[in-house]
C-alpha cells in the first residue's frame, strides 16, 4: 500500500527548511566553523544540547587554569574538581573580574585667561577665565584566545590571558573665542606597569574624538599573571595622568595660583576587583 505523502507537501517552506535558517548565536566564537553546522559535524564525539556550544570553558580548583573542554556543555556535566565558566569566551573575563566594562569620571577646572579691567566708577581689578571639564576613563576587558582546527575536525583554545583597552575623553565648558582645548596623557598605568598609546596619530597621542581628542591605551595580564592570583583576590588598577591644555599652554590652577602657572593635573583611578576563585563546593569535596 502506497504512503499518503499528501501532509508533507502541505507543509509551509518555513516549517522545514526554515529549521536551519538561524545561525548559531555564538557563531563568532567559531569563525572557523560554518555558522549553521551542529556538533563541528560530528554528533558521535559531541553533544550539543541547547543547540549552541558542544565545548565549553570550565576552571580547574586546584591550579585555577582554564580549560576548553570537549564534551562539557553545562554545570550539570562538568568534571570533578573543576568549575563550570560559560560557553563563550567572554564568560572568562565575567568569572574574574564580575563584568567586561568599567567607568569612572571627574570634574576638573583649569584658568584660560585674566582680563584686567579699571572703571573710574567702579574699582580695579581682574576677571578670571575659567574652563571646567567633565573627565571620563573607560575600561574594556576582553579574553584573548587563541583557536586551533585538529584533524580529526575538533577545536582546540588556549586561554591567554585579558587584552585591557582604556579611553580618556572630556567634555569642555570653556565659551571663549579662540580657544583649542585637548587632553595630553602624561601617565597610564595598569597594576603598577605602563600602558601603550593604542594607535599614535600624526600629532602625537592625541586621537580626535568627542569635544576634545580622546586618549587610547592598550594594557595586557597574562593567564599566568592571573593564575598565579588563583584563591587571593585583589584589585588591579588603572590609573591616569594627564594634563588640560589651552593652545599648547597647560592649564593651571584658577585664582592666585594660577596667575604663577601651576599645573592643573587631570588624575582618574578605576579598580578591577581581580576574584580568582573556586566553587566553595568543590573546594570542600577536593579537601575530602
Amino acid at each position: 500500500m502506497q504512503q499518503d505523502t499528501t501532509d508533507i507537501y502541505r507543509q509551509p517552506l518555513f516549517e522545514t527548511a526554515g529549521r536551519w535558517l538561524s545561525p548559531d548565536p555564538l557563531a563568532e566564537e567559531f569563525p572557523e566553523w560554518s555558522p549553521y553546522n551542529f556538533t563541528y559535524n560530528n554528533p558521535i564525539r559531541y553533544v550539543d544540547p541547547d543547540g549552541r556550544a558542544p565545548v565549553d570553558w570550565i576552571k580547574s580548583n586546584l591550579t585555577g587554569k582554564f580549560e576548553w573542554r570537549n564534551g562539557v556543555t553545562s554545570a550539570s556535566n562538568t568534571p570533578h574538581n573543576y568549575t563550570y565558566v560559560g560557553k563563550s569566551d567572554q564568560s572568562i573575563v565575567t568569572n574574574l573580574f564580575g563584568q567586561s566594562n568599567f567607568k569612572t569620571s571627574d570634574w576638573d577646572v583649569g584658568l584660560i585667561g585674566v582680563n584686567d579691567f579699571n572703571n573710574p566708577h567702579s574699582a580695579k581689578g581682574a576677571a578670571f577665565n575659567n574652563m571646567s571639564a567633565n573627565t571620563t576613563m573607560s575600561v574594556s576587558l576582553r579574553a584573548d584566545v587563541s583557536s586551533n582546527s585538529n584533524s580529526d575536525g575538533s577545536v582546540s583554545k588556549e586561554f591567554n590571558g585579558i587584552d585591557v583597552g582604556v579611553s580618556v575623553s572630556g567634555k569642555v565648558s570653556a565659551p571663549y573665542p579662540g580657544v583649542n582645548i585637548k587632553l595630553g596623557g602624561r601617565e597610564i598605568t595598569l597594576g603598577g606597569e605602563n600602558m601603550s598609546v593604542h594607535t599614535p596619530s600624526p600629532f602625537g597621542e592625541f586621537i580626535q574624538g568627542g569635544d576634545v581628542p580622546t586618549l587610547t591605551y592598550d594594557g595586557f595580564m597574562s593567564a599566568q599573571s592571573i593564575q598565579s592570583q588563583f584563591r587571593n583576590p585583589t584589585n588591579v588598577d588603572v590609573n591616569f595622568n594627564g594634563q588640560y591644555s589651552n593652545n599648547g599652554m597647560p592649564m593651571s590652577y584658577p585664582g592666585a595660583s594660577g596667575l604663577l602657572g601651576i599645573p592643573n593635573a587631570t588624575k582618574l583611578n578605576a579598580t578591577l576587583p581581580l576574584n580568582n576563585t573556586a566553587n566553595p563546593y568543590e573546594i570542600d569535596r577536593t579537601n575530602n
